[in-house]
């Protein structure tokens, strides 16, 4: 399988990551993308405007409706005349206001973006949660490797020591292996920091303590070339929206029309009286053609930001395509050399129970392993990572295989 093969055929996700039972206690993958979209305040603001501009959307549509009101006029009179008081109810209703309903359908389309743009924010608060997931898995994967290696690092230098004491081996092989014991216990250190710093950075995103252990509960694959951002359908209601600007700049140049009916309460001849309005206001004759002009530019502007966004989307999602694709090859790589590792470590064990291999030569097979173990994790850290900046990119929803 080449690297350009990997894409399309749906590489996974970190493969060798994943158990075949979660163990109690541990939080999965899904659990914290869940947790994480609920409480990011990023993704909550950002709902929050999205209510804000779909109710301000449904409040302007309410002022092309009819406006209907009572009115009572109460005259004050000498005495010992009596007060006279009159009652009517009076109805209006603007027939033909072309800026009004287009400013009315301009706020549905900023209503539109900005709810695309909170899916946009909350996909985005999920493969970052998903994404500071796979650091802590991988950071633990690092210490369990590096706990080896020093491990293994100790138990060199002890045998090294013993040989130079009994002149085996000469000082600057001891003093080798001491050195490498210290550099296995500062790397060993250096892991287990990464490992609270992994997690303390998780429970900041999720807003909650970790108290078990991590667990990927389902392989992920890489996204088809199909393109699907929810920030795409944010620019695209961005465009709509300075079309609208453009066509209601062009109304304010049409008539408007309205239309009022008044009707008198208590009187013997109630009947309606209707009343037909129409204004034509050139506002200076010019002004509403440059404010057309001005807002055709914008929308301009608007569309030459979506080709560039779309173009920019597609060139991530090669990217980090080409990117997994590699990592995974490399994975792969280092899973076969943790196996032939391993396996040579089980060989050299045998032989040094049979006396015809030496302590050192399984010690440095045990340092092998472990340092294969951690190139392996390393590049399912990279293939992960990879991947979800992938399928973010491409806009595919979490939960979508």
């Amino acid at each position: 399988m080449t690297r350009r093969a990997l894409p399309g055929c749906g590489a996974v996700l970190a493969a060798a990551m994943l158990v075949s039972a979660t163990p109690a206690g541990a939080l999965t993958l899904d659990e914290a993308v869940a947790r994480a979209a609920e409480v990011n305040p990023h993704a909550v603001v950002a709902e929050l405007e999205a209510r804000a501009r779909a109710t301000r959307a449904h409040r302007r549509w309410t002022t092309v409706l009819p406006d209907l009101g009572l009115r009572q006029t109460r005259t004050l009179v000498p005495a010992p005349a009596s007060p006279t008081v009159e009652r009517e109810l009076r109805a209006t209703w603007d027939i033909f206001d072309g800026p009004e309903w287009l400013e009315a359908s301009r706020d549905g389309a900023d209503a539109e973006g900005q709810r695309a743009a909170a899916t946009a924010t909350r996909l985005d608060a999920q493969y970052a949660a998903a994404a500071l997931y796979f650091e802590a898995l991988a950071a633990e994967g690092r210490v369990t490797a590096a706990r080896t290696s020093a491990q293994v690092a100790e138990s060199t230098l002890s045998t090294t020591r013993t040989q130079a004491q009994a002149g085996v081996t000469d000082e600057l092989t001891y003093r080798s292996a001491e050195l490498g014991a210290i550099a296995a216990k500062a790397a060993l250190a250096q892991a287990e920091a990464d490992v609270v710093i992994t997690r303390a950075t998780l429970e900041r995103a999720l807003q909650e303590p970790l108290e078990g252990p991590l667990t990927p509960n389902a392989p992920l694959h890489l996204p088809e070339d199909e393109l699907r951002s929810p920030w795409l359908d944010a620019q695209r209601a961005s465009v709509r929206a300075a079309h609208l600007d453009t066509l209601t700049a062009w109304a304010e140049v049409l008539p408007t029309a309205s239309l009022r009916a008044t009707r008198p309460i208590g009187v013997v001849a109630d009947t309606w009286t209707t009343e037909l309005q129409l204004r034509w206001d050139l506002d200076g004759g010019v002004a509403p053609f440059l404010e057309a002009r001005e807002k055709s530019l914008a929308r301009q502007a608007r569309e030459v930001e979506l080709d560039a966004l779309e173009r920019d989307l597609r060139l991530g999602v090669r990217v980090a395509r080409e990117r997994a694709g590699a990592a995974n090859i490399v994975a792969e790589a280092a899973r076969a050399r943790e196996q032939l590792a391993d396996s040579s470590v089980t060989l050299a064990q045998t032989r040094l129970a049979a006396g015809v291999a030496r302590p050192l030569e399984v010690l440095r097979l045990q340092d092998d392993a472990a340092t294969a173990r951690l190139q392996r994790v390393d590049a399912e850290r990279d293939a992960a990572l990879a991947t979800l900046e992938a399928r973010r990119l491409a806009g595919v929803p979490w939960g979508t295989p």
